[in-house]
């Protein structure tokens, strides 16, 4: 039996799923593990994604 590399799943995917079930994406997205990724999360590409105040 050979050891497999777990599915990453696309951003599109998650929503799918998330539209699909009407689950919240974002909370999708960190119950997987992905909150931390840029790729995932929209919210990071944003500069001081976790300071509001240094984004102003």
């Amino acid at each position: 039996m050979s050891h497999c590399n777990p599915i990453k799943p696309t951003p599109e995917t998650l929503q799918r799923i998330a539209n699909a079930y009407k689950f919240d994406y974002l909370k999708l997205i960190e119950v997987v593990g992905f909150s931390d990724d840029p790729f995932y999360n929209p919210a990071l590409k944003e500069p001081f994604a976790h300071n509001p105040t240094l984004q102003l």
